[in-house]
Formats: C-alpha cells, structure tokens, sequence
C-alpha cells in the first residue's frame, strides 16, 4: 500500500468521471496528501485508513475510517459516493498490481485448485513479496482483500478464481490481474448443476485467461484431463501430468508415505528430486504446475524445492494429523464431489498399515450441487468405493445412505445414520488405537468438519435427538431442501419429514388456501367479474392479465391461481366475495382450523415476501390433504390444460403450465417426466426460495402429498422437481 495517497486513490476510482473527481478533490481537499495505509470492507479496520462498504453494514459506525466508499453518505464519515463500490476497489487493487509491476497467476478448475494456489504461493514467497487469497475467498472480495492486505510492492500474485454458475465474475478478475500464467487443474462436475455440462464449464473457466496476452502468456494444463486435452486454445499451451508421460512436466519414480510424498519431476530442459511434506499423489499435479509457473518467472531450482519442501496443509482441506491413541485423521471436510471423493479415496488407500489390526475407516457426508444427477453420482461412486475394501465405512445425511447400500451388497461392512448426533456416537464407539480414518463431507450445508470435531473431542457426549416420520431413516427420502414433509393424505400420517415445523415464508403456496376457502364458499361454476381494485394488490407479482371488468368462472380463476401462480387471479376471487380483504381472510382462516395448520399465519390471499407471512412444511402437507378430499378441487388439479373463456367478449384461451414433471421432452436426460405427479402450487421469491406442493395418487380415493420448501434452484438444477419426485416415487411398506 506505500506511495497511495487518497488524491491517486480518488483518481483511479473517478477515471471515467472527470467531474467526479473534481468534486471530490474539493470536498476532501484537506485529506488529499494523507498516505493511505490499509484499505478494508471492515470498518473495524480502517481506523485511520479507506474503507469500502457493499455490504449491509450498518450506517453508523464505531469506528471512523479517514475515507469511505460507498454508494450512498455515510453519517459522520467523509464519503465518496460511487455507483458500484466494489468495482471501485478491484479498480484500485488493478491499479497497485499494475503499478507494482506484479506477475500474477490465475488458479482454477473444479478440485484441488486451492491447493494448487497455496503450492505456487510457497514457491512464489520464497523469490520474493508474494500474496495469495485468503482460504477459499476466490472471488473479487478475495482478490481485493490479498492486495489490501500487502505490505509493500508485491511481486506475485498467486490468485485462486472460483465460479458456481455461468454468469462469473472471472473476466473481472482477470482484467484486475492481467495474469501472465492460468492454471487449470481439471473440469469435474462441482457445481454441475448450475450448467449444461462439464464443456460448459470448461467454456466459463477459461475467461480466467480473458486479460491474459496472446503473446506472453501461458495456459498450464493438467494433461490428465481428457476435455482439457480435447479442446483448442488461443493462448500459448504447457501441461503437467502424474499418470501422461506426454506432458511437458510429468513425473517418475513417486514414492507415497503417509506424511510425505517424493517424486522425480521431469522438466522440458532437466529432472529435478523434490520432496513434499504432505501425503497423496495428487499433490505431484500441484507440485509440477508450481514448478511450471516458476520456469516461466525464472526462479532458480533451489527455490523451488524450497517452496514446495516448506508447503503445508490445514484446517479441513486434507489435513492429516494424529489424535488421541495415535489415531490418524485425515480431514477433508471442505467440499465434496465425485473427482475431489476419489482422490480422498485414493489417499486413504495409499496409507500404510504398519501396524498389528491398524484398520482403515472412510466417514462420508452427502455430495450436495449434483442437482438432476444426484442420484446416479452416489450410485456410481458407491461401486466404486466398494472396490477399495476399506475396513468401515461409515455415512451420514442426504444420499450419502447410497454408499452405504453399495458397500454393503459388495460384502463390505458399512453403516448409515441420518440422524447427526447418532452417527457421532456410533463411530466414537468404534474407533481403536492406531486406526487411520478418512472424514469427507461438505462443511457448508451439512457441518460436516463440525461432527468431525466432535468425534474426536474426548469430552464430547452427543444427545441423541429424533427425526421425524415412520420412515425417516430410508436414505433416498432425505433431501437438499431445507425442509420437507410426505404425507398420507388419508391418515394424515407423517411418512417422512425435515424441519418440518420450521416456520418459513411459503411464498405464494397460500393461494392454495385461499382457493379451497373460495370452493367451500362459492359455486364452482359462479362468475366472477373481475374488479378494478385487483391492480392495486399485485403490483410486483406473477399476473395472468385479467382487466377490470372482465368475467370468468370461478374454476378457471382457481386453475390460473394455482397451476399458472396468478395473483391477479387470486385477488379476482377474494373481491368479488367481498371488497373488504378482512371478510375473505376470515374464511382462509377457518380453512386453517379445520385443516389443523397452527403453525401458519396468512397476511393476504396470495402470499407476500415478508417473515410475518409464514407456514411449516407439515402444515402445507396438511393444508393440501385437507383440499385433496374436495373432490372438486381434486379434479380440478389433475388436469394439466383448460381452455378458459373470458365471458364479457366470448373469447378463449388455452392454459397450461408446463414442467420438468408433466411434460416429456425428446433426449430428456433429466428423467424427471412423471405425468402421474400433479403439482398444486409452485412459487418462489427471494425470501422463501423454491417452494412446491405435489400429490400422487395411491389408491382410489388417497394420495400422498409432497411438500418442499426453500430450495435453491436455477435453469439447470431442478432441485425442486427432481426431490418433489424422488419424494413421490417412494411407496412405503
């Protein structure tokens, strides 16, 4: 940060504006000359320095910062108002990298590339001044927070770039950075999700290399990687390899330990002996791309095997370590996807047992973001680890209960808990002296690295807690949503369920109330004219497009209600039965009583995104089973097309509302197409996320409702579907 002043400062953010600049060197004139010594987006840091808001930090601030940027003024502190402040900071951390004359390096790929950014971050610190981004911050605020941080000019600049959906922030990044070498070290299917598939991927990776010179920059790639090997580039190309003997720098000789790995690393030009102190093959693919960065920056071999000598591992990134009774650890519990699993796999497997009865044991968490192909991806793994033979395996939570099945029928020994504080307990009680166990989860979503803690904590007791439902413990109905419930419409029983009294926003999956308080009220076929006041309650919301005056039947303002999420649809019906809101709310709630929902409190007859309008999942399975036995609304909700007539002008209208479950496509890979599935109500906002109700039918007269609320889904994930599904197929015993 030396040699900034808040003048160079306020002329790299305000270069496009010159009359921005110009106001602001005259409203802080007086500061103009002050040398800015930290730059943070934590004001409890920035005491005497800049600091950045973009986030929802309170206005008024303990701690006063001798400069804010922010999109609005900040009371009491002097304040650059911009547009867009976290782009003024990449703005400003382009510029001191630019200025330092930095030699950056870009890491991604779908596993191991924070690894891969630590290993050239040890290599680089040992030739000069050199940053990386803290953990797993692989966005701009990491970006920004590695430059901030700095002391002195940086001379490299080792900087992990990660993406979880195609619209990234990497082009950003690499304009920041303007990275003389990329690093990609694999496309797998973390986060597939969210794109077409792994070529895709690749597609949204490779911006990394958007800034990146045509003529002096350098693409590393792992040789490997049979897509990364399939496709054209328009940069310069060098590889690295384990298993490829084709490679620019591949390896030969790899002697495995379990604390330590040697290898001899063949070079376009030599062969260099290095040691690494951390186990697993896979680190030779970071060890060789360090040593590829460092020829292209002209760092002498002593330096190198210096920095790759001095790499360490921590925290919950396969961090192998020794507890009590000499047991080995080996904790992986960042993340988890089919690639990164395999490789944890392989370094349980190439640990030595040295050891009388020293076993192996792999603790395996659900593999979450596998979307649409969760399924086959712990079908497929679970044969896989099979083949390995280990000892115990032991699984917890979502699908993990797969591996389990598999290993089991493969003649292993393995065990599956769906419940956190029995599965903690149970492997407390079988762990012996000497044993080496393999813990890979992901901590995010299911605090894996936390029940790790746990298990090896001495002291720990842990209180065993129930889950709800008669069949809470099949593995293929626990699901990624937040909470759930599958329910017996005729019993009302409670076949499985998850958070199931959470109070939740439920979005506009009230209209389902609202329109079976209308059927007991109204005549199905009375017609209902559409009232001007209707515009003044659905401004922001889904509309069908009903105009005042209009009339319709009240079955096809139901079915446009629910099938289509039509607001104005709903409020159609609620002020033809009375213009005062408070009459129709009256009967909404006494459908509530008589469905036995206590836990649901309705604010308006279509829903709104705010925390006092909620429901739980078992009180919306209650609600729909209650409505499933109105023979009316039954029928109503299995047909998936009505022609509507708008009877004013006689004209008609065909109305469908087409999914992933009740519409087959050609080549659907997505295998979800289910015409027997008939969905109530679906909707979402930002509040409740993806929320759906869904029945199928069982029986003459029952159904089993399905209710999944606050997933997180996009074009590609079908989440939402895809568990409504995996709840419905299920027939119990």
């Amino acid at each position: 940060m030396n040699k900034l002043t808040v003048s160079s400062l306020i002329k790299i953010i305000c270069k496009d504006d010159m009359a921005l600049f110009e106001r602001a060197s005259i409203k802080f004139e007086n500061i103009l000359n002050n040398t800015v010594n930290r730059i943070s987006e934590n004001i409890n840091l920035c005491s005497n320095g800049v600091y950045f808001k973009f986030k929802n930090d309170p206005d008024k601030v303990s701690v006063k910062p001798m400069l804010a940027v922010s999109d609005k003024e900040i009371p009491g502190v002097p304040t650059l108002v911009v547009a867009d402040s976290r782009a003024a900071w990449v703005d400003v951390c382009s510029y001191i990298l630019k200025r330092d004359n930095t030699k950056s390096v870009a890491v991604t790929g779908s596993i191991g590339k924070t690894t891969v950014k630590d290993i050239v971050y040890s290599v680089l610190k040992v030739a000069g001044n050199a940053i990386r981004n803290q953990g797993s911050l692989n966005g701009e605020r990491g970006l920004c927070t590695a430059v901030s941080s700095s002391n002195g000019p940086i001379d490299y600049f080792s900087c992990e770039m990660g993406l979880n959906s195609p619209s990234n922030h990497f082009a950003i990044m690499s304009r920041a950075i303007r990275p003389e070498v990329c690093i990609i070290t694999n496309i797998g299917s973390c986060h597939i999700e969210n794109f077409r598939d792994k070529a895709h991927i690749l597609e949204s990776k490779l911006k990394c290399a958007e800034y990146m010179s045509e003529e002096t920059g350098l693409l590393l790639l792992n040789a490997d990687d049979e897509l990364l090997m399939s496709t054209n580039y328009r940069h310069k190309v060098k590889t690295f390899a384990v298993e490829s003997k084709n490679a620019d720098y591949y390896c030969t000789d790899i002697q495995l330990n379990n604390s330590s790995t040697d290898f001899t690393a063949v070079c376009p030009d030599r062969k260099l002996s290095v040691h690494l102190n951390i186990p697993g093959k896979h680190n030779i693919y970071g060890a060789l791309a360090a040593i590829a960065v460092a020829d292209k920056f002209g760092i002498s071999d002593e330096l190198i095997l210096k920095g790759l000598a001095s790499f360490r591992t921590s925290g919950i990134r396969q961090n192998v370590y020794t507890v009590h009774d000499n047991i080995t650890v080996i904790n992986d519990c960042y993340g988890a996807s089919p690639e990164a699993n395999i490789v944890a796999f392989n370094l349980l497997d190439s640990m030595k047992c040295d050891r009388a009865k020293q076993r192996k044991i792999a603790l395996l968490g659900h593999i979450s973001r596998m979307g649409r192909l969760s399924e086959q991806v712990h079908r497929d793994l679970g044969k896989k680890l099979a083949e390995y033979g280990f000892d115990i395996v032991v699984t917890y939570g979502g699908k993990s209960g797969i591996f389990t099945d598999e290993v089991n029928a493969a003649g292993g020994t393995a065990y599956h808990f769906y419940d956190t504080a029995e599965f903690v307990s149970f492997v407390k009680s079988i762990l012996r002296p000497n044993d080496i166990v393999l813990c890979k989860g992901v901590h995010k979503s299911y605090d894996f690295d936390k029940y790790v803690d746990q298990i090896f904590d001495t002291d720990f007791t842990p209180e065993i807690t129930p889950y709800f439902g008669t069949h809470a413990d099949v593995n293929c109905l626990h699901v990624n949503s937040p909470a759930m419930a599958l329910v017996n419409s005729n019993s009302r029983q409670l076949i499985c369920g998850k958070n199931i009294h959470e109070k939740r926003n439920v979005a506009s999956l009230i209209s389902l109330i609202s329109a079976v308080a209308a059927l007991e009220n109204m005549n199905l076929n009375e017609k209902v004219t559409v009232s001007a006041n209707v515009s003044r309650y659905t401004n922001g919301c889904r509309k069908f497009g009903l105009k005042a005056g209009e009339r319709y039947l009240l079955k096809d303002l139901i079915f446009i209600a629910l099938k289509y999420g039509a607001a104005d649809a709903i409020y159609a019906i609620a002020l033809y039965y009375s213009n005062d809101l408070n009459k129709f709310m009256k009967i909404i709630n006494n459908v509530l009583r008589k469905a036995g929902a206590a836990n649901t409190v309705c604010v308006g007859p279509y829903g709104k995104m705010n925390t006092n309008c909620y429901s739980t999942a078992y009180d919306m399975a209650l609600i729909a089973s209650y409505a499933m036995h109105n023979k009316q609304f039954a029928d109503l909700m299995s047909q998936e097309v009505i022609i509507i007539t708008e009877l004013t002008q006689n004209s008609e209208k065909t109305v469908s509302r087409p999914t992933k479950l009740n519409t087959q496509q050609e080549n659907d890979d997505h295998l979800l197409y289910s015409p027997d599935i008939k969905i109530l109500k679906e909707g979402g906002n930002t509040l409740s996320g993806q929320c759906i109700i869904a029945a199928k039918k069982y029986s003459d007269s029952g159904y089993n409702i399905a209710v999944i609320l606050g997933t997180e889904e996009n074009e590609f994930t079908m989440l939402s579907y895809n568990e409504t599904k995996c709840l419905l197929d299920y027939i119990p015993e």
